[in-house]
């Protein structure tokens, strides 16, 4: 049977004390940005000529297909953590699930409850302490959340407690391994390893499984800690706390040099972008299918640890349910 306590995976470089701390401040800036950004709040999903709404469109098109390529016959309890305005429990309602949403920000539960009326139900809520009975839903979203916390453990033992036997689990992280991020991620391992670094003291994670953003600790709108991730480990991960990968993919390409000194027209660059995330979607190459700066997968609630490849995929892969931004961040499911 598996183990009920999942592995951390911390803040590069910080220990227990410090998430013991640092989590309720962390959790207040966090509340803070949310409770006032409009963007968020709704206006975001109504920009046309931005990209990164653009990719937040993406994101919840690629993700809605996953579910609804995976879940047949469709329906049963739905559950959005950090719901945000509510964009996702619409499209679930849809969909024919009864819906539930929680957010810790008290801005984005009045936004959804606006949007869903009485199509949802919607309270304040931490992913840390999911006020529901175990084995409640069938599906549990859990979109650009992650990357918040201090530590994952708590978050992934509550979602594997509420979903039911064999219940779908949709999560979303930002991915610390992605074309745009591995000059950085090369350099701060080639420093790592020319001051000695030695891991946290517990032992107990690979230090490059994650990283805090420093893009994100240098807004001034902002100040808290987010964390990327590399998706091979944190497949990895998801095994070992009781859920067994059925898809993933990656997606969004920066083209940093071409945008920035606008070499080439915005309208090719997103063109060149869908045709890339469509090769990556089809073929599966090594660390080409995961070059894109953020990260999908939709994983299944397990009792046992599947056993996992190199690659971090459960050898079981391939049947499935079915049976066949530097600057700004992917984060939160607003």
């Amino acid at each position: 049977m598996y183990d009920q306590t999942p592995r951390l995976v911390p803040v590069a470089g910080h220990n227990e004390e410090t998430y013991d701390e640092g989590a309720e401040e962390q959790r207040e800036k966090v509340r803070s940005f949310f409770d006032g950004d409009e963007g968020w709040q709704g206006k975001l999903y109504s920009a046309r000529n931005d990209r990164f709404a653009r990719a937040v469109a993406r994101r919840r098109s690629y993700l809605l297909h996953m579910l609804a390529s995976a879940n047949e016959p469709r329906g049963g309890n739905a559950l959005d953590i950090g719901c945000g305005s509510g964009s996702y429990m619409e499209e679930l309602a849809r969909l024919g699930f009864t819906v539930y949403g929680m957010d810790s920000s008290g801005e984005m539960v009045r936004c959804a409850k606006r949007t869903l009326g009485n199509r949802a139900s919607v309270l304040c809520g931490d992913s840390e302490s999911i006020p529901f009975k175990s084995g409640q839903f069938d599906v549990v979203l859990c979109v650009g959340v992650l990357g918040y916390l201090l530590e994952d453990a708590t978050t992934l033992s509550e979602m594997h407690r509420v979903l039911k036997p064999d219940g779908l689990l949709i999560v979303n992280v930002e991915n610390m391994m992605s074309f745009s991020n591995i000059d950085y991620v090369i350099r701060r391992r080639l420093r790592r390893d020319g001051a000695g670094f030695v891991g946290n003291r517990q032992g107990r994670t690979d230090p490059e499984a994650t990283f805090t953003s420093p893009w994100v600790l240098q807004d001034p709108r902002r100040r808290f800690r987010y964390k990327l991730y590399n998706p091979w480990a944190f497949e990895v991960l998801m095994n070992r706390s009781g859920f067994t990968l059925v898809d993933s993919m990656t997606f969004g390409i920066e083209f940093r040099i071409l945008r920035r000194f606008k070499l080439v027209p915005e309208s090719w660059l997103l063109r060149w972008e869908l045709i890339g995330e469509s090769l990556m979607r089809r073929f599966r190459v090594p660390y080409f299918s995961y070059l894109g700066e953020s990260y999908n997968a939709l994983f299944q609630k397990q009792d046992e640890v599947s056993p996992v490849r190199s690659s971090g995929r459960p050898d079981h892969f391939r049947g499935g349910i079915s049976g066949s931004l530097r600057h700004r961040t992917l984060a939160g499911d607003g």
